[in-house]
């Protein structure tokens, strides 16, 4: 047979019973609470709380470390430009400027140029003409120089970079630099008083130079070193306003040779009869006309 569980009277005899017990296990609590207490301490529930908060704080924290961090090297990665500035040089007068990171540079007659400073590195592109830079060393932040299909890495020097329609010429003074062309796969790097040219994307010469007398311009002089005539009227062209032209039967291969002041250009004129058989003649609009004597 199946035990039934005990029922519980009317008159709450059973609840009574149950109200007794409780009754007397709180009065036995009651008497050993401290003893209980010393062998079983309660935690410090401000204490629990102070500690909970340090720990959400380090969380946070910690998420927001790496949140910078990550972002720094995105940034770092992608080097984004932080300051743009162009700068030109009037027709024919030489101007010196100050880039922002305190590089010099020096834009011969008629030259532009573009800076971009990016967050780790430097970035020149020489729309025309030539310039020469006396470059600031920062290991973290190269200096480059995009002049066509030919492109500059500096090493820490001072050089100059000339551009014309189809080519670019490096020129070296001190240090280094490391020259790269379009269609080369190595680029060459150059020494003090090295120069190379790039014409079409190709290396097409390389040799020494005197590199003072080759960025003497920087100064405002020009130093001819036995040069031929035409050559002679093409480099001091640029510093004169009117043109100057040969006359049919000049000798073009005169060679010439002296230093000359920029700012005077026509003192090349005047040695022209003094070395040659020459005359030289100035039209009303200011052109000379280098003719056969």
């Amino acid at each position: 047979m199946t035990a039934k569980p005990p029922s519980i009277p009317a008159d709450g005899t059973a609840s009574s019973s149950a109200s007794d017990q409780a009754t007397a296990v709180d009065a036995l609590l009651d008497q050993h609470m401290e003893a209980l207490r010393a062998q079983f301490p309660l935690p410090d529930l401000e204490e629990l709380a102070r500690r909970a908060q340090r720990r959400r704080r380090r969380s946070r924290t910690a998420a927001a470390t790496l949140g910078v961090c990550a972002l720094a090297g995105a940034l770092w990665w992608a080097d984004p430009a932080l300051r743009h500035a162009s700068y030109a040089a009037g027709a024919h007068t030489i101007s010196q400027v100050t880039l922002p990171d305190g590089s010099q540079a020096v834009l011969d007659a008629g030259a532009r140029l573009r800076v971009d400073w990016h967050l780790r590195s430097r970035r020149v592109t020489l729309d025309e003409g030539r310039a020469a830079f006396d470059v600031e060393h920062a290991a973290w932040r190269p200096f480059h120089v995009d002049a066509g299909s030919a492109r500059v890495r500096v090493l820490g020097t001072v050089f100059s970079v000339a551009r014309d329609t189809d080519s670019a010429t490096v020129t070296v003074a001190q240090g280094r630099v490391q020259v790269r062309a379009d269609g080369e796969p190595q680029p060459r790097e150059l020494a003090a008083n090295q120069t190379v040219q790039v014409r079409a994307g190709r290396f097409s010469t390389t040799g020494d130079v005197p590199a003072e007398d080759a960025l003497a311009w920087r100064k405002g002089v020009l130093v001819l070193d036995d040069v031929s005539l035409a050559e002679a009227i093409e480099r001091i062209q640029p510093y004169r306003a009117a043109p100057i032209r040969l006359a049919a039967g000049a000798p073009v291969g005169l060679r010439v040779s002296g230093v000359f002041a920029l700012d005077q250009p026509d003192a090349l004129l005047d040695l022209l009869p003094r070395i040659g058989s020459v005359t030289v003649r100035q039209t009303a609009d200011g052109t000379a006309w280098i003719e056969p004597r």
